[in-house]
């Protein structure tokens, strides 16, 4: 059998921007500003890059300082764990990255593990030109303190054997995430649309792509929403972000009046996000999940499951206990 020991793995969040000096610490991981010595290191990974004497790699260490820490318990040094990168990228609409990792054993008989992606390059180059979409920490640190608990099992357990988690998702709507919901941006506005719409079209999946979008606004306003108006403004928003994607498929012009759906779309994007942590939560694999969203479009889902209500912005005055 082999043996297994305890270690503690560590990335940057780049991305995330101190707007509060928040620390977030649950019994699992924690996030917090990185020591000196941290921000040392990661400068230090600049060198594989050539970029040591970089002021943009200098400047985004002060801009993006925290760091995340988790304690795990495994038979090698995994220094390139996704999951803390998938639970972020459900957290907030912005985007945060974690292009450096490293783990340091407990034990004084394994050495450091470190990786630093070539990812970096392009997170830079999107920084530097205004095209990466951050995040305040003061906007996720209420939806991570109620769900970190929550997630125990995810962040302990193998990555391979979670079971509610489709890496396949996660990887679409980090895409989606690489063009920002900004209403000077209008080629970005209807990617994101586009983007957003195929990844609620493989997440809601059932065999059939006839009245793809009905099906989808039903699904989505039945599972998640609990009166006929906010069902029913899923389906307007719904509608308006699939008429952008309509645009890039067929290639027709992108004009002036992309702007107007610029709040459909966030809200759309909001909602794919709840959706997939419904799935994460109440671990529902792929026959349970369907079965869920089904039975929701006909009028006889139940309140016994979290709808992730908790990562809409207009809930955060909301203690968890009033979830």
């Amino acid at each position: 059998m082999t043996a297994e020991f305890p270690f503690w793995q560590c990335g940057w969040l780049f991305g995330l921007e101190a707007d509060q000096p928040i620390f977030v610490s649950t019994k699992v991981l924690s996030i917090r500003q990185m020591r000196q010595d941290e921000a040392a290191y990661i400068h230090n990974q600049a060198a594989n890059f050539a970029l040591s004497q970089s002021p943009l790699w200098v400047n985004s260490i002060k801009r993006f300082p925290y760091i995340y820490e988790r304690r795990a318990v495994g038979p090698s040094l995994n220094t390139n764990d996704p999951r803390f990168a998938i639970i972020l990228a459900l957290l907030a609409e912005g985007e945060i990255q974690i292009p450096v990792h490293w783990t340091i054993a407990e034990s004084p008989d394994f050495q450091m593990g470190a990786s630093a992606s070539s990812e970096i390059i392009e997170l830079l180059f999107r920084f530097m030109n205004g095209r990466l979409h951050t995040v305040p920490i003061s906007s996720i640190e209420h939806p991570a303190r109620y769900v970190f608990p929550k997630l125990e099992p995810f962040f302990t357990g193998q990555l391979n054997e979670v079971v509610g988690l489709d890496q396949v998702i996660m990887e679409r709507i980090s895409i989606a995430k690489r063009s920002k919901i900004d209403a000077q941006d209008l080629v970005g506005i209807v990617n994101r649309a586009t983007e957003i719409c195929s990844a609620l079209e493989y997440l809601f999946s059932e065999g059939s792509t006839s009245e793809i979008a009905f099906r989808l606004a039903m699904s989505l306003g039945w599972l998640l929403e609990r009166t006929p108006v906010a069902r029913e403004r899923v389906i307007t928003d719904l509608n308006k972000v699939y008429v952008l994607r309509s645009k890039r498929v067929h290639g027709a012009r992108i004009t002036e009046t992309v702007r107007e759906a610029v709040p459909h779309v966030r809200a759309i994007d909001l909602l794919l996000r709840r959706a997939a942590m419904v799935r994460l939560l109440g671990k529902y694999d792929d026959q349970k999940w369907v079965s869920l969203f089904k039975t929701a479009r006909i009028g006889g889902i139940t309140d016994d499951f979290d709808r992730a209500e908790w990562l809409d912005p207009s809930w955060r005055h909301l203690s968890p206990a009033q979830f």
